[in-house]
């Protein structure tokens, strides 16, 4: 019988396991549109229309309308669950990927492991139930396959970050031009050596490695930039970026907030490892690297969003650019190692193989029994069954909030706003400023303004939101549905 590999053993367990503990309890508001959206690209095909709304000839781009047919079919035919079992695969596959690329720079296995851990665990939150998660892994592959083709000059790993550009630009096409701009680093860097006296020799501590492969970098960027063109958005891979820009009606969502990096202390730390590591001395640190940890710092703080990008990336690369035998030398390495005798290591690995199963084993009810009581809960449920019930909803103008219209439209009832934020944005529907007067309603003297330019005849509200407080003083609206946390009212004169 073959002896089993605890720190194999471990590291699946890791892998595979973990990402079923830390994983969220509920979907994201999103989830229910891309549904929805699946559902509508098979039937009326990408005509950028909104079919969800009550508003007429809303513009809508159908930004994944690759990932909103796949979740579509998951729904359909494994439920919620199965939707779940997807992602945690998705969150168990970006484990694997990180640990197969950091252990072949690492010294060990279970230090790749432990590494991954860390990782998994600071960025759990921004793998959720959306394509987010799926682009995540896309972008750290890209840096990967970067790696490579700098390094070895393959055309192979031309086409498979050609594929990925693909990819990312029709499951997740609003992100497609950070796929470029992740490139840059490696493109400024072959540009220099380009101007470089090629034929005299770098120094090993030099910014700028010695490649031959600077051509085949510049030529991988020029055919990515044509990859934009592969969808059938049309252009709008290339301009959606310039309307974000313009645009400053996304404020309110609380993910394109700016950062407060207070909160997002994993940021500093990570940094600060980069800094001291490489001012020792013990990073071979080449001008790409530090471009793309710097880069994506700055880019950590436009918006809440982008801090994932920093935390999965800095740490790949502070893993690779170790000087492993330096640190191998110093005493305090020297310490550890004598303490680490076989004995030590022993009660390690075990002690980690309870300690994971046991968070397994408590949280896998957490995150897979009654879901579907879990989700009625968060959302108006029993609201919506009232509304579909007693009312002629398809033919009602009702106010809703932005985080649950999506729920609403799941269940074919068309709403004022949802998490579709660029739908109610006027660069991009059609020059309709849906967003503007959503925020008016958190207003005691223009509320009145924006429900009378709309003609609402009923309104669903959060039972703590100002507006529920609003419409309750209101002779003009009768409460005539409430459930725990969401109020139904009816306009009656």
């Amino acid at each position: 019988m073959k002896k089993i590999n605890i720190e194999n053993l471990i590291i699946i367990l890791i892998i595979l396991i973990v990402p079923i503990s830390i994983y969220g309890n509920l979907f994201e508001n999103d989830l229910f549109f891309d549904i929805k959206t699946g559902e509508s690209i098979l039937k009326y095909g990408i005509d950028f229309k909104d079919h969800f709304s009550f508003h007429q000839n809303l513009i809508y781009l159908y930004h994944h309308w690759f990932y909103d047919i796949v979740i579509f079919f998951i729904y359909k035919i494994f439920k919620y669950n199965g939707i779940r079992i997807f992602f945690v695969l998705i969150n168990s596959l970006f484990g694997f990927i990180y640990f197969n690329a950091l252990n072949k720079y690492s010294p060990n296995k279970i230090f790749s492991a432990i590494i991954t851990l860390f990782i998994l665990i600071i960025t759990n939150y921004a793998f959720q139930s959306r394509v987010q998660s799926i682009t995540y892994i896309l972008f750290f592959l890209e840096i990967i396959y970067l790696n490579k083709l700098y390094a070895q000059g393959k055309k192979k790993d031309i086409f498979i970050l050609s594929t990925i550009s693909i990819l990312i630009l029709n499951l997740h096409m609003p992100l497609w031009i950070l796929f470029v701009i992740l490139l840059l680093p490696y493109l400024f860097e072959a540009t220099l050596y380009l101007i470089h006296n090629r034929k005299s020799e770098l120094k090993k501590e030099s910014l700028i490695e010695k490649t031959k492969n600077y051509k085949i970098t510049i030529i991988c960027f020029l055919i990515i930039l044509f990859t934009g063109l592969i969808t059938p958005l049309k252009l709008n891979s290339y301009t959606f970026f310039i309307k974000v820009l313009k645009s400053n009606s996304y404020s309110f969502i609380s993910e394109m907030q700016k950062t407060i990096l207070f909160y997002h202390y994993w940021v500093w730390i990570i940094l600060l490892i980069f800094i001291i590591l490489t001012y020792s001395k013990l990073l071979r640190i080449k001008i790409r690297d530090f471009m793309l940890v710097i880069g994506l710092f700055v880019f950590s703080l436009l918006a809440n969003r982008n801090v994932i990008y920093f935390l999965i990336v800095c740490p790949f690369i502070i893993i690779k650019s170790i000087e492993y035998e330096k640190i191998s030398n110093t005493n305090l390495i020297k310490k550890i190692k004598c303490m680490l005798n076989n004995s030590h290591k022993t009660i390690i690995k075990i002690f980690s193989i309870v300690f994971i199963s046991i968070i397994y084993i408590f949280n896998i009810k957490i995150n897979f029994i009654n879901i579907t009581k879990k989700i009625n809960d968060a959302y108006p449920d029993k609201t919506v069954l009232y509304i579909k019930k007693n009312l002629d909803y398809k033919n009602i103008k009702q106010y809703n909030d932005f985080n649950y219209g999506s729920y609403l439209e799941f269940y074919n009832i068309p709403v004022f706003i949802d998490s579709r934020a660029e739908v109610y944005v006027k660069n991009f529907n059609g020059g309709k400023d849906i967003v503007s007067d959503y925020l008016k309603t958190n207003d005691m003297k223009s509320y009145k303004e924006v429900f009378k330019k709309y003609k609402f005849n009923y309104a669903i509200v959060e039972t703590n939101s100002n507006i529920n407080y609003y419409l309750s003083i209101n002779t003009n609206w009768k409460l005539i549905f409430k459930e725990k946390g969401f109020r139904l009212y009816k306009k009656i004169q």
